[in-house]
C-alpha cells in the first residue's frame, strides 16, 4: 500500500526522516571544530566569489609603481615584484585553486561510483577487472602518477583536473564496491528483482542513496588533497600555466631565499590562506565522517 493509500504510514516515514536529520545536525554540531571548519569554508568560498567587490586590484595587472611594496592600508597584504596585488592575486587564485579541488573531486568520485556500482552489484568477472584495475592504479604513489602524466598532457586547469579524476576515483569505487556487497543481498533489493525493476534502476535509484554516505566524507577530504597536490605541483612549476593565479602559483615566485628573508607577505599570507582553508575543509571532513560513519 502506498503512502497516498495510508497517510498514516507517509507521517511516520517523515517524521522518522526529520528525527534522523535532527540527530545528524545535533552529531556535527557537537564537534566544535568541524563547526568552526565548516564556517571558515563558507567564509572563503563566499569572498573568493566576491573578490571583484573586496579589492578593485586586477590579479594579473603589474604597476611599476608599487614593486614590492610590504602590506599597508593601499595593499594590505602587500605587492609581488611586478606589483601586482597579492590579497587580489589570493582572493582570485582561491577561485581556481578551489575550483580544481571541487571539480577533480567529484569526477573522481563520480567516476568511482560508476564502476564500483557495477562491480559490486554483478561480481564475478566484471568485479574481477575493476578491482584488478584500481590495484594497477593504487601499485603508483598518486604523486609520481600525476607527475608522469603532466609531463603528457601540459599544463593547464582542464589538464589538472582531468589527471586529478584519472588517478582519484580507486578509493571512492573501493567504498561503493564494499557498500554494495553487502546491500545487493537485502530484501529489497530481492524484491526489486521480483517485480521486473531493472538492474539500472536497482544499482541507481535503490542501491546507491544506501551507500552514498561514506562517499560524501571522502568527497570532502579529496577537495582537501587536490588543492594541496595542485598547490605542490605549481609549486614545483608543473602545474597550472603561471599566467593563471593559483594559490600554489604565488607560493611558487615566493621561493627564492631573497623574498623568504625579505619580502614574507609574499608567501606569509598565500601560506597561512592555504593551510586555513585545508586544514577547514579536513575539519569538516571529520565532522562528516561523524555523522554519516559513526564507527569510522
Amino acid at each position: 500500500m502506498s503512502d497516498m493509500a495510508n497517510p498514516a504510514a507517509g507521517t511516520v516515514k517523515e517524521k522518522k526522516r526529520v528525527s534522523q536529520a535532527r540527530r545528524n545536525l545535533e552529531t556535527f554540531l557537537a564537534n566544535k571544530l568541524a563547526v568552526a571548519g565548516g564556517l571558515v569554508v563558507i567564509l572563503f568560498v563566499a569572498m573568493v566569489i566576491m573578490a571583484p567587490l573586496l579589492t578593485p586590484y586586477d590579479p594579473a595587472l603589474p604597476d611599476l609603481k608599487s614593486i614590492s611594496q610590504p602590506p599597508s592600508p593601499e595593499h594590505i597584504f602587500g605587492t609581488d615584484k611586478i606589483g601586482r596585488d597579492v590579497f587580489a592575486r589570493v582572493l582570485y587564485g582561491g577561485r581556481t585553486s578551489i575550483m580544481i579541488g571541487v571539480v577533480s573531486s567529484f569526477m573522481g568520485s563520480l567516476i568511482g561510483i560508476v564502476l564500483g556500482c557495477i562491480g559490486g552489484y554483478f561480481g564475478g568477472k566484471i568485479d574481477a577487472f575493476i578491482v584488478r584495475m584500481s590495484e594497477i592504479f593504487m601499485t603508483f604513489p598518486q604523486m609520481i602518477l600525476i607527475l608522469i602524466l603532466t609531463t603528457f598532457v601540459g599544463k593547464s586547469v582542464f589538464n589538472i583536473i582531468f589527471i586529478f579524476s584519472f588517478t582519484g576515483w580507486m578509493t571512492p569505487s573501493r567504498l561503493i564496491r564494499g557498500k554494495f556487497l553487502t546491500l545487493r543481498e537485502e530484501t529489497y533489493v530481492s524484491v526489486c528483482r521480483a517485480f521486473g525493476i531493472s538492474k539500472f534502476s536497482i544499482m541507481f535509484k535503490h542501491i546507491l542513496p544506501n551507500a552514498i554516505s561514506p562517499i560524501i566524507v571522502a568527497f570532502s577530504i579529496n577537495v582537501a588533497g587536490y588543492i594541496l597536490s595542485e598547490a605542490g605541483l605549481s609549486y614545483l612549476g608543473l602545474g597550472v600555466a603561471a599566467s593563471v593565479p593559483t594559490w600554489g602559483n604565488i607560493l611558487n615566485a615566493a621561493k627564492s631565499v631573497d623574498v623568504i628573508l625579505n619580502e614574507w607577505w609574499l608567501w606569509v599570507f598565500p601560506g597561512v590562506v592555504l593551510s586555513l582553508f585545508v586544514l577547514s575543509v579536513n575539519f569538516l571532513g571529520d565532522g562528516l565522517r561523524d555523522v554519516y560513519d559513526p564507527k569510522g
